[in-house]
């Protein structure tokens, strides 16, 4: 038994004007690519991320779906053979992080996950109003303590399905959460090849 998260924005946290992790520009992208025989992808990176609103929306697209969603997707698939898998997306973005265009980031999710947003406010989420804290905080700490329970996050009021390596079925958890099935499909094409 197995739960696979990743985040929205997941590389938000990793693409910085300076010290960055990941390339922070289109030209700091083709340097990498040259640097590793891969030039052949540039333009079908910039097909697939160059119609965000700007290059640093881009760059952090391109680390959150090389570093952290395609490995995870390639991870549940081969898991899913074995045993039961589920899949979640954590897109809800919440105060400063949301201000500050973090959105949510690598995580982010984790207080809400452990249940510790009702005793006290995070200094990031403190520009949302706590409806919605808790709302978050429900979703996720429910199904959290489902699986560590039971070994499967459904329940109270969760109702989230199986991941297979043919659906993909994956929890998206926002304000309303819904499941959706292969999401970034593209994105997954290109960074498998």
């Amino acid at each position: 038994y197995v739960i696979f998260c990743s985040n929205h924005d997941e590389g938000t946290l990793f693409v910085q004007k300076k010290n960055t992790m990941f390339p922070n520009s289109w030209a700091q992208t083709e340097t990498m690519l040259r640097l590793n025989a891969k030039e052949a992808f540039l333009p079908r990176l910039k097909q697939l991320y160059g119609n965000l609103p700007n290059e640093r929306e881009a760059m952090c697209a391109i680390a959150r779906d090389r570093a952290f969603w395609a490995d995870h997707i390639r991870c549940a698939d081969a898991q899913s053979t074995h045993g039961n898998v589920w899949v979640y997306r954590y897109d809800f973005s919440a105060g400063l992080l949301k201000l500050l265009k973090f959105g949510a980031m690598h995580g982010s999710e984790i207080p809400f996950a452990l249940g510790n947003m009702t005793g006290g406010i995070s200094i990031l989420h403190k520009l949302t109003g706590r409806k919605k804290l808790k709302n978050m905080t429900a979703q996720l700490n429910t199904a959290w303590v489902n699986f560590a329970k039971y070994g499967d996050p459904n329940g109270s009021g969760i109702e989230w399905e199986p991941y297979d390596a043919h659906t993909r079925a994956t929890q998206i958890f926002s304000l309303n959460p819904i499941t959706e099935y292969n999401p970034n499909a593209e994105a997954l094409a290109l960074w498998n090849e």
